[in-house]
């Protein structure tokens, strides 16, 4: 499992680092994201990850996703 809380420009770049310790059917969670950004945090996952959920929480959201391939 991955945790990070940290602003969206840093999860889109370490994107492509996170296939290389995360296993196959492991979970990510995101978060310091705001609200309008979750999208754009998603666009650098979503081949290769699935969202499970997203938690809103005031202004800031996380997001929980798998590891497809």
């Amino acid at each position: 499992m991955i945790v990070a809380n940290i602003l969206p420009p840093v999860l889109i770049e370490l994107a492509p680092q996170t296939l290389s310790v995360l296993p196959v059917e492991g979970k990510i969670i995101l978060s310091g994201i705001l609200h309008e950004r979750v999208s754009e945090v998603f666009d650098a996952y979503q081949a290769n990850y699935r969202l499970l959920e997203v938690t809103k929480m005031g202004e800031w959201a996380s997001m929980t996703l798998e590891r497809m391939s």
